[in-house]
C-alpha cells in the first residue's frame, strides 16, 4: 500500500499557478510534478475560486490601515455623526460611496428612464440640492435616504444600499432600514 503524500500550500499554489497560466497542459504538469492530473484540477478550481477572497482581505486591511485613527472613529460613531465631529459647520452630504468609481463611466450611457439611483444622505436642503444636480449630470438619479447623522452609516460598501439600483429598489430597501 502506497503511503499518502503531503503537500505544502506552497506547493499547491505553485502547481496551481501553473496550472492557470496555460503553458502546459494539466498531463504534462501532471507528469513533471508527479501528480493525478484530478489532483491539479482541484487545485486550479480551488485556487481560482478563493482567488477574489485574497482582493477582499487585502482591501479591508488596506482600508483600515489607510482610515487610520479617522476611520475607526467612524465605524465606532457612525460616519455622519464622526463627519458631522470633524466638520462643524460643514454643509456635507454623502453620496458616491455606495456605487463602484468603474461604474460611474457608464452611467452617462444609459437613457433617463433606466438610471440607476444614487442614494445620498444629507442635513442641509442646499447641499442635497447641488448634490442632486452633479448625480443627474453623470447620469443616476439622486434618492435622497434622510439625516447624515442616522442615514450615514448606510451608504457604505457591505450595506444594503451597496450595488447600482434603481430608485424604486433604493426606497424599497429604505422602507426596511427606517
Amino acid at each position: 500500500m502506497r503511503t499518502r503524500r503531503r503537500f505544502s500550500g506552497e506547493f499547491k499554489a505553485k502547481v496551481a499557478l501553473e496550472a492557470i497560466q496555460g503553458h502546459q497542459t494539466v498531463a504534462e504538469l501532471a507528469t513533471k510534478h508527479e501528480l493525478h492530473p484530478t489532483q491539479i484540477a482541484a487545485w486550479r478550481r480551488e485556487a481560482v475560486e478563493k482567488l477574489a477572497k485574497v482582493f477582499d482581505e487585502k482591501g479591508l486591511e488596506r482600508e483600515k490601515s489607510r482610515d487610520g485613527e479617522i476611520g475607526a472613529r467612524a465605524r465606532k460613531k457612525g460616519v455622519g455623526v464622526a463627519a458631522a465631529e470633524l466638520l462643524p459647520g460643514v454643509r456635507l452630504v454623502r453620496a458616491f460611496n455606495a456605487i463602484g468609481y468603474a461604474r460611474m463611466a457608464e452611467a452617462g450611457k444609459r437613457p433617463a428612464g433606466e438610471r440607476y439611483g444614487m442614494p445620498m444622505a444629507g442635513d442641509d436642503a442646499k447641499a442635497l440640492e447641488l448634490a442632486s444636480k452633479l448625480v443627474r449630470e453623470i447620469g443616476y438619479e439622486p434618492v435622497v435616504i434622510g439625516p447624515m447623522k442616522t442615514m450615514g452609516n448606510h451608504l457604505l460598501p457591505g450595506t444594503p444600499l451597496a450595488g447600482e439600483r434603481s430608485p424604486d429598489e433604493i426606497r424599497k430597501i429604505l422602507a426596511t432600514l427606517k
